[in-house]
């Protein structure tokens, strides 16, 4: 058997195309991962076998020729191929490695012809040869590698003795070329994608499992139970082990952080006890943990660096992202107003957005997982914002913010994943409230789901986290909880007690808090007991909302179209100036005329509005649309 690593690097002496070959000893089924080499082999220590994904990519590669791996950066391809390495190296099969695409020409011509001898001596000898390309979105601008490589061993009928795998950060997710794959590029089937979702739907071999990137629950049990038994990290509870799955969506580089700040505790690594989300919660309160994620090296890839944080570039793609969670992308042509592709291709070439196929066949631009979405409003810039009208108090910011929802959007809710009616109401009160924050607060968090309380009952979470002034000193915030209908009401408010969930986010500086409920029907029952609770109810058309406090009592009244506020003791002066001039005026009016009958109602209406806008402007308030008929029947 020709060794394959002596005889690539001969026959390319300026470039070695095998990493280190003693790191691959161990049969796949018992490999430990050292990731980044010998550098990292003392310090870090990765544990997974991925077996039913490697499984699943080599019986696929019996089908098709080509694979190509897509996944953000840290979503564990480089784990994926070194674990296939493994494995075909434990079939005792030839297989080259390239860690990289070498920008320089010179380098890529040596490479290519020596690719080219490999294929051809792969098929003179029908000896089956694997080809395996990390980082490999290096390659898109190598159309001679696309068109007389690639192309030709895509196309290649099953059974080739010549197989190609790469693994990308970014990617067009459609089936051909697209502004970000190369100039020219193969059409590659389903079949030969592996993205980081599942994506049943649209394979065509048979007896074939969806693969994706992102770690299943065995996989996260798999990865978890290794380290426990190399003395990485302790044992964990059933709800640390939810509450990782959960944030993470199977994201490797969050499983990893939270499991190695959970391996911080080497008390219970020794002692082999069970760390619990109780103990982990007290450990790392949320601010503390959000922190931590960010600055963590496996995490931070998924975020701008400085410079990319600073671009304004960046800035304006994820400030869409932030308030609409997606850039939905049909062509060039139909992106939404405020972005433009330049900026998008941009931000997506650093691998910082993904591209995802949607069932209808279109595609958009997403977050590789929620969290992320919390980790960049940690570190972009943000806008400067408007701060024209009064949001000082938690109650003027949000009853503000509320005045602002569009009610287009609100009329007809979305449907996602089989939700009804009313769940989908509920997602898009939220997704309105943070797209109206984000012009006041724009550094509001839109907080995840923080584990459960005792006896593993859940404890939902705070929806929003908000500084009391928009400045990064600021350590005192507010929190903000949505409901809908009064839904859970009591189940809401006891999370705010002393020995409520949220009790550690109080203690650590959530100074006020306030539960919104969003309705279409005036409640009737009182909460006293819940001071913090504010009724939010919305017309029929949503274009006009009414507040009552907690023992029903109107306090405020919005008007759409951006609805405008009006103080209800400001506007209660307000009328009865307005009455008494109104009545002057219309005294006025009538010693002017010599016949009672030709008295105008008409006319004093616009005598009244004229009157009306001038109070309105003294008392320092916005006017409502108002008819005349209104003026008229004041009269």
């Amino acid at each position: 058997m020709l060794n394959s690593r002596k005889w690539s690097s001969s026959k390319c002496p300026s470039f070695t195309l095998i990493s280190t070959g003693t790191l691959w000893l161990c049969p796949a089924r018992q490999y430990i991962f050292l990731h980044n080499h010998e550098a990292d082999r003392v310090n870090r220590y990765y544990h997974s076998t991925k077996e039913t994904c490697v499984d699943g990519i080599m019986s696929r590669l019996e089908v098709v020729n080509f694979i190509q791996l897509r996944g953000s950066p840290a979503s564990g391809k480089t784990t994926l191929i070194n674990l296939i390495q493994a494995e075909i190296e434990s079939r005792d099969v030839r297989v080259h490695r390239f860690d990289f695409w070498p920008k320089e020409e010179d380098l890529r011509h040596n490479l290519r012809r020596n690719l080219e001898i490999i294929q051809s001596d792969a098929i003179e000898q029908e000896a089956l040869t694997y080809v395996l390309i990390d980082e490999a979105q290096g390659t898109f601008n190598d159309t001679i590698l696309w068109t007389k490589l690639f192309k030709r061993v895509a196309d290649s009928h099953p059974g080739h003795f010549f197989r190609i795998i790469i693994a990308c950060s970014y990617g067009s997710a459609m089936p051909t070329a697209a502004p970000f794959d190369p100039e020219i590029a193969p059409a590659l089937s389903d079949n030969m994608r592996i993205n980081l979702r599942l994506n049943p739907s649209r394979l065509t071999i048979q007896n074939t499992p969806p693969l994706g990137l992102l770690f299943d629950k065995d996989d996260v049990d798999d990865y978890i139970s290794r380290g426990v038994r190399n003395r990485s990290w302790p044992q964990i509870d059933h709800a640390l082990r939810t509450l990782i799955v959960k944030w993470s969506l199977g994201y490797i580089a969050l499983i990893e952080t939270m499991m190695l700040l959970a391996g911080t505790k080497k008390n219970k690594v020794r002692s082999n006890e069970v760390y619990s989300l109780e103990e982990f919660k007290k450990d790392y309160p949320l601010q503390d943990l959000l922190n931590s994620i960010v600055t963590a090296t496996q995490c931070s890839r998924l975020l701008p660096n400085s410079l990319n944080a600073a671009d304004p570039r960046v800035n304006r793609v994820f400030r869409y992202m932030l308030k609409h969670d997606c850039i939905p992308y049909r062509n060039s042509d139909s992106l939404p107003s405020e972005l433009n592709l330049a900026d998008i291709h941009y931000t997506h070439r650093q691998g910082l957005l993904y591209m995802e196929r949607m069932k209808n066949g279109q595609a958009q631009f997403t977050f590789s997982f929620p969290l992320q979405k919390v980790m960049l409003q940690f570190c972009l810039e943000p806008p400067v914002p408007d701060l024209l009208e009064d949001v000082s108090t938690l109650y003027r910011l949000v009853t503000t913010v509320i005045g602002k929802f569009n009610p287009d959007r609100l009329r007809t809710p979305r449907r996602v994943d089989g939700s009804d009616e009313a769940s989908a109401l509920e997602a898009l009160y939220r997704h309105e409230f943070y797209m109206c924050l984000y012009e006041y607060r724009p550094r509001a968090i839109v907080s995840p789901e923080y584990g459960t309380e005792v006896g593993h009952r859940p404890s939902g979470r705070v929806d929003f986290l908000v500084h009391r002034a928009e400045s990064t000193e600021e350590q005192r915030s507010w929190g903000i909880e949505l409901l809908r209908d009064g839904d859970r009401l009591a189940q809401h408010a006891h999370r705010f007690s002393p020995d409520g969930a949220y009790r550690s986010m109080i203690s650590d500086g959530m100074t006020e808090f306030m539960i919104v409920d969003f309705r279409k029907t005036e409640p009737t029952q009182p909460h006293p007991k819940y001071k913090d609770l504010l009724h939010a109810v919305f017309s029929d058309d949503y274009t006009q909302v009414t507040f009552f406090d907690n023992n029903l009592i109107s306090g405020e009244q919005l008007v759409s179209s951006g609805m405008v506020l009006i103080g209800q003791q400001t506007l209660d002066s307000c009328m009865i100036s307005l009455l008494h001039l109104s009545a002057l005026f219309m005294q006025l009016s009538i010693s002017t005329q010599h016949e009672i009958e030709m008295f105008d109602p008409h006319q004093v209406g616009i005598g009244v509005l004229g009157i009306m806008t001038w109070v309105f402007q003294v008392y320092g308030i916005p006017l409502i649309v108002v008819s005349l008929d209104i003026c008229c029947g004041i009269l």
